[in-house]
């Protein structure tokens, strides 16, 4: 899918990615498939690797979105999907510090830790996984945030 977007040659790329991962990797986890879990695991490392090679070649600015890490009430994955999202965040984070200045990340799951609520104020759907109105707006600033601050992107360099 990536290489579409870089055959247009964009300013930046914007990848959100490790929800569906986590949910995943949790039922692995819950139905006690070590192996499963493990090749999950590697195949995210892998994926987010060969992106980093494929995109930084040509694209001026990566972003990387973490997922939020919280539980979630979707497919009654709870604390598990927590912990296999903070595992998966922890991972695109630290392909982003080796990277150098041209990746970013849009620290999602930190920037929306404290609003993890479908009542006023909160930027989370019920699943606490999808923002809503005020968790898009959050989310688009966060993400144009760390474009502008990309060196040869849109922002100043």
């Amino acid at each position: 899918l990536a290489r579409g977007f870089i055959a247009q040659r964009p300013a930046a790329l914007v990848v959100e990615l490790g929800a569906n991962d986590a949910i995943r990797a949790s039922f692995a986890r819950a139905g006690q498939g070590q192996s499963l879990l493990q090749r999950i695991r590697a195949g995210i490392a892998a994926n987010v690797t060969q992106m980093m090679r494929e995109v930084t070649a040509t694209v001026p600015c990566l972003v990387l979105v973490t997922a939020p890490a919280y539980p979630t009430s979707l497919f009654g994955a709870r604390e598990l999907y927590a912990s296999e999202a903070a595992a998966i965040d922890q991972t695109l984070r630290a392909t982003a510090a080796a990277a150098g200045p041209r990746v970013r990340i849009a620290d999602w799951a930190q920037a929306s830790a404290a609003h993890h609520s479908a009542g006023a104020g909160g930027w989370f759907l019920a699943d606490d996984v999808h923002p809503n109105s005020a968790g898009n707006g959050a989310l688009v600033a966060l993400v144009q945030s760390e474009i502008e601050s990309c060196p040869g992107a849109l922002g100043p360099s």
